[in-house]
This record gives C-alpha cells, sequence and structure tokens, in this order.
C-alpha cells in the first residue's frame, strides 16, 4: 500500500471524500506538475476515487482533462493513455466500480514500452489480496481503438440520434424517453419523457431551439430545447411517419408510408403543403441547400422495381424533377452530400452512389451482411453506415470503396450520427449502448477482433500447451498458451463452425459446421486430414470420446449422432429431446454422453447402445405451443432468447406491443426461461452442472438425476460452463449476445456457494475453457475476442 493510501485509508470519511475531490484540481492550480503526475498514475488514487460512493469515473476522468492543459507536464502521453482507458472503461465500472485493476490491464498491456503505465499495471496486480481473473492480454478496447466511449442509461433498445448544430451535445431517443448528453464527457444534461414510442427519426432545428421526432404511429413531435416542454403536436399523416428533415427556419418535410411528403409550418402548427406519389411508400427524405428534396421510395409489398427509387423534388414549384433507380428493394435511406453533388442510398444491404448532376449511378457499395437502418454524411467524400449486422462501415463515396469497419456494439445499429466537425460519429443500437467513435482515426485503419465474427466455442489441450477458438467467420484458430499468440488458423467450412473437440493425443482435433460436416484436423500442421458428412444441413455441436472411438455429434438441433471414427461412419443417431440440443458433453470413461435441451431438460445416453438412460429434472409441466407466428424453427442457437430482445427485470424475452395480448406467446416464454444452455462432466464424474438460460447453475448426480445445487445470481442466461481441474471452481460465462448487457465470466465457489469473482467484458461472453494447469482461463465472445486470464489468489 502507497504513502498516499495508508492517509486516505486513515481518514474520516467525509475528509478522504474531500481529498479525493479536490486534491487534483488543487495541484493544479498550484501548478505543482510532479506531484500531479504521481497522483494521477497512482493506482490507489484511482482505484480510491472510483469506489468512493457517489463518484461517478467522469470526476476522474475531468481529472487527467485538467491536468493535458498543464505545459510545465513533461509525460503527458502517460496521463492520456491512462484517462482514455478509463473513458472506455466508465460504462462498465459506473456498475462494477471494483473492476478497475481488471479494466486497466485489459486495455493497457499492449503499451509495455511505456514505464509509468507499466509500473501502474504492476500496483493494480499487486494490490488484489482476493481471487480474481487476472488479463493477459490487452483484449478490451484500448486507446488506440477508434471507440472513444460506451455510454448506457437507457433502459432497453434505443431508436435514434442527434447532435446538436454546435456539437455540444447529442440527443437519444428510446423507450418513450429523450435524453441529452455531452458529446466530450459523456454526462446525461437532461431528459425529456414522451408518450409515445418507436421513433423513426430525431432532429435538432439548425437554430437549436427544438427537438423534433417522428414515430411510427404518424406523428411528429416538437419540444422546445429551452424549458424541454413539447410546444406541438403536428397530425396530418395516415401512415407511419418514417423521415423528417428541415428545409428552412420554422419549416420541416416529412415522409410516410401514406405515399406522401408533407411540409409544415412550425409557426402555425400545421401542414402547408402535401408531395405524392405512387411509390408504395416515402421512407426517408434529405433536402439540398438549393430548396430541393430526395426522397427514398418503396414498400415491401411491392414487387414492382419501379417503385424502389429516389425522386428529386422542386419544393418552390412543388414537382417532381427526375427519378433514380431502379432498386431490387425499397429504398430506405437517403443522404446528400454537403455539395448537393451525391446522393447515396440504401436498400437492404446495398448502397449506391448517385451523381445528382448527370443523373447517373456512381458506385454500388456493398459489405454489411444484413439491412443497412442508417446514414450520415461525414463531409463530401465520406459516408457513414450503420447495419442491423451491428457494425458501422465508412465509405468514400468519391473511390467508391470502403475505408474501416467499427464493431462494438452487440447487436444491431438503428442509427448513427455525425458531429458538425466531422471528426466524431454517434452511434445506437439495439443492444441499449450508445457508442462515440473517432472517425479521423477509424478512417486511417482499425485493430480488429482475433475473430472476424462470434466466437462459437474455446478449447484447450490436456497438456495445456494450446488452445483452439471457432467462430462464425467460418475458421478456427490454434493459440500457443504461452506467448498467448495465434499458430494456425484452419480454413475448410464453407458454414458456421459451432464447435471443436481436442482428441487425447493433442494432435488431432475435430471441428462441426453449419455447413453439415464435421472435420479432422492435425494441429501441428493444419492439415485436414478427413472429412465426415452425412448431408446434414447443420452440425451444432461435437464431442470426441476420451478413447478416440467415437464423435458425438448434434444435428439439426434435434438429434445426436454417435460417429464411429474408425470406419467414419454413423453407429446411431438418437432422438428424445423435444427442442433444440444446446450443449453436450462426453464422460472421461467414453461410455456416457449427456445432452442440455431448451425443452427444460437433460439427458443421459449410453454412447456403445444408444439408449436413453436417464432424464431429468422430470417435474416439469409440458410446455406449451409456440404461436405459429414465430415458428419452431426461430429457436435455433445456443440461448433460446436470441430469438427477442430480453427485458431485464424479468429475464424473459419481450413480447412487442403487437403480441402482448396474446397469452399464448407469453405462456411459452415464461416456460422457456429454464433452457438448459450448457453443461459439463464434473472431474469425480459423478456430477454434472448445467447452466440455463435464466442464468441458473445446477449441480446434479449423474447417476440419479438428483439436484445437488443450485446457484442464481440473478445473471443473464448461461452460454458455457467449465470447472477446474479440482472440481472447486465453476466458471460460467454470461450474456444473451445481441440483447444482453452482462458481459460477465463469474466464477463460483462450489464448496462455498457463492460467487468470488467475475471479469466484465464488452460483449457477451459464448464460450470459456480452462487449462489442466487450473489457472489458464480462455474465453471468447460474440465480438470475436479472445481473452486470456490467470486464475490466482485463490
Amino acid at each position: 500500500m502507497s504513502n498516499l493510501a495508508v492517509r486516505l485509508a486513515k481518514m474520516p470519511s467525509d475528509q478522504r471524500r474531500a481529498t479525493l475531490v479536490s486534491l487534483p484540481s488543487h495541484l493544479a492550480k498550484a501548478t505543482n506538475t510532479e506531484r500531479l503526475q504521481s497522483v494521477l498514475t497512482n493506482f490507489d488514487f484511482i482505484e480510491a476515487k472510483i469506489t468512493e460512493p457517489g463518484l461517478e469515473p467522469q470526476r476522474l476522468i475531468e481529472d487527467y482533462e485538467q491536468a493535458s492543459k498543464l505545459t510545465e507536464l513533461e509525460n503527458v502521453s502517460s496521463l492520456s493513455l491512462i484517462q482514455d482507458a478509463l473513458r472506455l472503461a466508465s460504462h462498465i465500472l459506473l456498475v462494477y466500480p471494483s473492476q478497475v485493476a481488471e479494466q486497466l490491464l485489459g486495455r493497457l498491456l499492449t503499451y509495455d514500452s511505456n514505464e509509468e503505465v507499466q509500473n501502474l499495471l504492476a500496483k493494480a496486480q499487486s494490490s488484489k489480496s482476493t481471487p480474481w481473473l487476472r488479463p493477459l492480454t490487452s483484449s478490451l478496447s484500448h486507446p488506440d481503438s477508434p471507440l472513444l466511449q460506451t455510454i448506457t442509461g437507457h433502459p432497453g433498445s434505443l431508436e435514434a440520434v442527434t447532435i446538436a448544430p454546435n456539437g455540444e451535445y447529442f440527443i437519444s431517443a428510446g423507450d418513450s424517453e429523450l435524453k441529452a448528453w455531452s458529446i466530450e464527457s459523456g454526462e446525461e444534461l437532461f431528459s425529456i419523457r414522451c408518450d409515445r414510442s418507436d421513433v423513426t427519426d430525431l432532429i435538432i432545428t439548425s437554430d437549436g431551439r427544438f427537438v423534433v421526432a417522428a414515430f411510427r404511429e404518424g406523428v411528429i413531435q416538437v419540444w422546445s430545447l429551452k424549458n424541454k416542454q413539447e410546444v406541438l403536436t403536428l397530425l396530418g399523416h395516415s401512415g407511419a411517419v418514417l423521415g423528417v428533415a428541415e428545409i428552412a427556419k420554422n419549416y420541416l418535410i416529412s415522409a410516410s408510408t401514406d405515399k406522401t411528403l408533407k411540409l409544415w409550418d412550425l409557426t402555425q402548427g400545421a401542414a402547408v403543403d402535401t408531395l405524392s406519389a405512387e411509390v408504395g411508400s416515402f421512407n426517408g427524405v434529405a433536402v439540398l441547400s438549393d430548396k430541393r428534396v430526395v426522397s427514398a421510395c418503396g414498400s415491401e409489398p411491392s414487387l414492382s422495381r419501379k417503385h424502389h427509387v429516389i425522386k428529386i423534388w422542386d419544393l418552390k414549384e412543388k414537382k417532381e424533377l427526375f427519378t433514380l433507380g431502379e432498386h431490387e428493394w425499397p429504398v430506405r435511406e437517403v443522404v446528400v452530400t454537403p455539395d448537393g453533388r451525391y446522393a447515396v442510398t440504401a436498400s437492404n444491404e446495398i448502397l449506391k452512389v448517385w451523381d445528382l448532376l448527370t443523373q447517373v449511378e456512381r458506385f454500388t457499395l456493398t459489405g454489411h451482411t444484413w439491412r443497412i437502418k442508417s446514414l450520415a454524411v461525414a463531409s463530401n467524400r465520406l459516408i457513414v453506415s450503420a447495419s442491423s449486422d451491428g457494425i458501422l462501415k465508412i465509405w468514400d463515396i468519391e473511390r467508391g470503396k470502403a475505408l474501416s469497419t467499427l464493431k462494438g456494439h452487440q447487436a444491431g445499429v438503428l442509427d448513427v450520427a455525425v458531429t458538425p466537425d466531422s471528426k466524431r460519429a454517434i452511434s445506437v443500437a439495439m443492444d441499449g449502448t450508445i457508442k462515440v467513435w473517432d472517425l479521423e482515426f477509424a478512417e486511417a485503419g482499425s485493430n480488429l477482433p482475433q475473430h472476424e465474427d462470434a466466437v462459437t466455442k474455446v478449447a484447450v489441450t490436456s497438456d495445456g500447451k494450446r488452445a483452439i477458438s471457432t467462430s462464425k467467420d467460418r475458421t478456427a484458430i490454434v493459440w500457443d498458451l504461452v506467448n498467448r499468440k495465434p499458430m494456425l488458423t484452419f480454413r475448410g467450412h464453407t458454414g458456421w463452425v459451432s464447435d471443436i473437440a481436442v482428441m487425447a493425443d493433442n494432435r488431432r482435433v475435430v471441428s462441426s459446421s453449419w455447413d453439415g460436416t464435421l472435420q479432422i484436423w492435425n494441429i501441428e500442421t493444419g492439415e485436414l486430414l478427413s472429412t465426415l458428412s452425412d448431408e446434414s444441413e447443420r452440425v451444432e455441436a461435437v464431442e470426441v470420446t476420451p478413447n478416440e472411438k467415437y464423435a458425438v455429434s448434434v444435428t439439426e438441433g434435434r438429434y445426436i449422432k454417435v460417429w464411429d471414427l474408425v470406419h467414419q461412419t454413423v453407429r446411431f443417431t438418437l432422438s428424445g429431446h423435444e427442442k433444440i440440443i444446446s450443449s453436450i458433453a462426453i464422460t472421461p470413461d467414453s461410455k456416457r454422453v449427456i445432452s442440455a435441451a431448451a425443452d427444460r431438460q437433460l439427458k443421459v445416453w449410453d454412447i456403445e447402445t444408444g439408449v436413453e438412460l436417464l432424464c431429468f429434472p422430470n417435474n416439469y409441466p409440458p410446455l406449451p405451443s409456440l404461436p405459429d407466428e414465430f415458428g419452431n424453427d426461430s429457436l435455433r442457437g445456443k440461448v433460446v432468447g436470441f430469438i427477442a430482445p430480453l427485458d431485464r427485470t424479468k429475464k424473459m424475452p419481450v413480447i412487442s406491443s403487437r403480441r402482448e395480448s396474446d397469452n399464448a406467446t407469453e405462456q411459452y416464454f415464461l416456460a422457456m426461461r429454464d433452457a438448459k444452455t450448457a453443461v459439463t462432466v464434473m472431474p469425480d464424474c459423478q456430477r454434472i452442472i448445467s447452466g440455463s438460460n435464466s442464468g441458473v447453475l445446477n449441480m446434479w448426480d449423474l447417476g440419479t438425476g438428483e439436484e445437488l445445487l443450485a446457484l442464481d445470481d440473478s445473471a443473464s442466461g448461461v452460454t458455457s460452463v467449465c470447472v477446474s481441474p479440482n472440481g472447486r471452481f465453476a466458471f460460467a460465462t454470461c450474456g444473451l449476445p445481441h440483447y444482453s448487457s452482462d458481459n460477465t465470466l463469474r466464477v463460483w465457489d462450489l464448496e462455498r456457494k457463492q460467487i468470488i469473482a467475475r471479469f466484465v467484458g464488452e460483449a457477451p461472453m459464448t464460450s470459456c475453457a480452462i487449462a489442466a494447469d487450473g489457472t489458464t482461463v480462455i474465453v471468447g465472445d460474440c465480438m470475436g475476442q479472445i481473452y486470456f486470464f490467470h486464475w490466482e489468489g485463490v
């Protein structure tokens, strides 16, 4: 403990708080730069200020901001790195203040040449007196990434975002509330409650006086930013209002599914003109400086490509000038460059760049995998797109190419806006987060995660030398556990690689894929040794018996297949679960396989005979029928809740407003809360541990099916579980990919029946494994990141 820590510990609580608050500013005002540098690189001070009740991380971040203005400081780079790391971690530290050491190590380890930073991290490491997961690599976003900050504050999915003309703050919409945030600090400035939800577009007028929201129910609302009160409700559309833009002071234009564009006079509070066309729907509108507007057109039921166009209108003459298209699908978004030269449209996952002078298409841009939800203009040359695939892309529309990809959101990105100086982008997503991005850094390039898509499984060889990870990016990577660097990448599957199992010789692995095959690889050479296929659509899991005689796979989510590895044929096909099988495990004696499924049951099967030996628990009533509107095939994936957003208080999928009265649907999801999502065999071979999508871990007697233990921390769904070689600790990854903010790895002490450590990441964690040494832990997440930890302090 440092001298500062000793002094702080001896202070009365009020004096301690006052010291933590005022010491940096006092030293800055006194220009005591040496002492200020010492305080702001002192881990004890950082941790004390973060963990002090009532002091948010932003207060500490502001201390570094104050220090950066002192020209006398010699080593500004260290303070800048620490400040940036704290800013990136602020949304996590706000909820988990005890994670200071983990967050700093996870973001700053890569700066090994900075002595001050490394001294800080050494002190952070030595400060831990309880069991913890020590990061061995910088697997979290670090100061040299384009992500500047993550902001949380809305309880559910966000819908829209807009930036004030002065560039000082922005407003986000979600959960029937508008919230204003400081762009610089990320602090909430004020909020406005609205009596409607489902915002489709949001703007702040150019004079900064009003915020305007368009709603799917066909209404436009206007609030005064001076008194934060609603001043107008604009009625007149008979369909959803999908876009709104400012034409001039006190004048707006809106686009609607009722096939009209309406011009509104805010001084009158009424529509003053209407433009219409037979286009199926007007989906968006953008304004050119010369009082022309560009409208995005087309609707899903319309099969005619002539409706999937953009139309350019002269507002002065109230007439259509020309039409550009045709797109294969409805045009959902349109923006125009400040110079009026180009229009950029989004139709499904495709962008098109149009020259408005020559009226021809210049480029078709591809790269997104799901529908593009928003476009924002960064300059006459740069456009930012946001997509349901969870990523943002920056495009050079003069050269027709993507410059960079921004990854960080866990779910579909619904809107993006760019600051007036074009330096930052702000995105909002279904995961309930707001992210602030550095566009200048992003244009130069960004660091991508090790996998390009979600990690589906991590496994470790029994000799503890290698780890293997699989991903939806169709690859498997072999990692050296000594230097934690990739050794080989397997590229042979044509679909998601869903699972991998290490054979007993530690030289071969078996991978499963959604391409319907199992592939056997040599992990020393990377050679593909053989491919097993029974022409199934998907293979979703695989395990290998320790005696290397059999591979056991899950096919189509419903069937367990036992493969004879010598003859490479299917020995048995086992069925019995009513719902999707999410996980399997094999006993060390190679005799039994345990399956965990969404029907809330675990089954034990005899591998040699194919006979079902046991099914438990057996006290559940039959599952209610799933309403036809969902379809049973929607329930694929390890966590049943994938199909709908989570209600974070009930830990169950939200039933959308369209279905709230559907009792059958609600009863179905209530019943599905105990869907089994993970299973592993304890080292004693007598017990197993299962995880569920309600966040509960259960221990069971493998011989009788008796429940021995239930551990509930009110977490999000368990996605994987592994047990330490001594059987004392259970490691569980938690969080529903796409919908959860519970991005944690939890460690349970099975004897004390409590959580004794956790690590909080930036995305839902999907898989974990522990090496034979009982201390090396490997984790993968849904953003493609791989984490390496040292389990210590036990």
